[in-house]
């Protein structure tokens, strides 16, 4: 009977890095949070040598990556929800904007395009303005398998952040899954399975703060 136990207890551990793995960021994931939270520093503490190092940075994040990177589609859930203005967002991985702001003492003003990437990637990255005291839902097709989310508030405030899609173990129903920051300033990360097949994954954005606010979003 021991030995029955103990070859149970063995197994249940020796599986457990496997069941942790499927939880786990990716190491590109890991890369482009690591890479937001440095560069929203740099600019919140106005540092032009920090900046500079931030827009090398992704600059040779954008290289190294070129083949997996395409541009995340989101499409407005609700057509009457009011969309923030490209120049009134902090595009903190755009290297075009990093430029822009090491140029500027204002952040606000930038009116090139961000994150004008080729076709379809292995990584989708975008940047979504959150208008002031308001909820904004955005669906994303195509989502399948394990799936792996990274969102970084750009002001470094809190946001409150829901995904809805159907999930792997559960029924056909779709299932809304609240997600805790993982730190005080606005970051996000969420693993989840879906079922076979591509289907819809809703993302629901609120903004609690009296200013807008930018996300950056990367889905794998």
């Amino acid at each position: 009977m021991r030995k029955s136990l103990f070859a149970v207890v063995i197994l249940m551990i020796t599986s457990l890095p496997h069941v942790a793995s499927a939880q786990e960021l990716s190491p590109v994931l890991e890369e482009v949070k690591t890479l937001c939270m440095e560069t929203r520093k740099a600019i919140g503490r106005n540092d032009s040598e920090a900046i500079a190092a931030c827009k090398e940075k992704v600059e040779n994040f954008y290289q190294k990556h070129d083949n997996e990177i395409s541009n995340l589609k989101l499409k407005a859930a609700d057509p009457d929800q009011k969309e923030v203005d490209s120049t009134r967002m902090r595009l903190i991985m755009d290297e075009g904007y990093l430029a822009y702001v090491m140029e500027n003492t204002s952040v606000i003003g930038y009116s090139g395009h961000s994150l004008n990437r080729g076709g379809l990637g292995g990584l989708a990255i975008t940047h979504k303005g959150i208008p002031a005291k308001s909820t904004m839902k955005y669906a994303v097709g195509g989502c399948s398998n394990n799936m792996k989310l990274v969102v970084v508030v750009a002001e470094m405030e809190d946001i409150n952040l829901s995904v809805t899609s159907k999930l792997y173990d559960g029924d056909d129903t779709m299932v809304e899954q609240k997600l805790e920051s993982s730190d005080k300033f606005g970051v996000f990360t969420h693993c989840w399975k879906m079922p076979a097949g591509g289907d819809t994954v809703i993302l629901t954005f609120e903004n609690p703060k009296d200013r807008d606010i930018t996300c950056v979003i990367a889905l794998q």
